[in-house]
């Protein structure tokens, strides 16, 4: 299954070189938009996360370890663990 990817930060929306840098991530890793996600099946994530234009941009490619299912979530029982590459831009 391929990881989806999540983009943290208003840099990303507002920002055109940030727009261009997260166009980029998503036609490298060939991913398309996700109208509908069945969380049961998710099992990798790529966060990047910029808080504001003068703050490095974090990267980090985590791996959920459990099954999630709705028991979960409201427990916050989810168990992940970060697999790498995780760098700052």
């Amino acid at each position: 299954m391929k990881p989806i990817i999540v983009f943290q930060g208003e840099p990303f929306e507002m920002n055109d070189t940030y727009k261009r840098l997260k166009n980029l991530l998503i036609d490298f890793f060939k991913l398309s938009e996700a109208k509908d996600l069945n969380i049961a099946e998710l099992c990798r994530v790529i966060v990047v996360t910029c808080k504001n234009e003068s703050s490095p941009i974090h990267f980090e490619h985590i791996e959920i370890d459990t099954p999630i299912d709705e028991n979960k979530v409201k427990k916050k029982e989810i168990v992940i663990k970060e697999i790498g590459p995780s760098f700052n831009m």
